[in-house]
């Protein structure tokens, strides 16, 4: 007497055979921050504030401003390159999408 082939015995064997393999060790990337606080932006004036300027404080007001934002996003710069890892080149357009 031959007995026919039980799927539900097929399904007890697939099963238990996933056990005879001990747990695999998965690595997930997960997203952290890398920007614990951005610099302070410096204080630009307005167009309002320079044309109430004479023309010889309004030039070195709009040089200083100039040095000023000139700092600000070196140091911007610095910031991103130590997200990225490299940090003698700046950052790849693809890694920091535009807003």
């Amino acid at each position: 007497m031959t007995r026919a082939f039980n799927p539900l015995f097929a399904l007890l064997l697939a099963v238990l055979s996933g056990c005879a393999f001990a747990p695999q060790r998965v690595s997930v990337e997960v997203p952290v921050p890398c920007v614990r606080e951005l610099p302070e932006r410096p204080h630009v004036r307005t167009p309002e504030e320079l044309m109430a300027l004479d023309r010889y404080r309004r030039t070195v007001a709009t040089w200083t401003d100039r040095m000023a934002l000139d700092a600000y996003s070196r140091e911007l710069e610095a910031v991103l390159a130590g997200c990225t890892g490299s940090p003698g080149e700046p950052p790849s357009p693809s890694r920091f999408p535009a807003p």
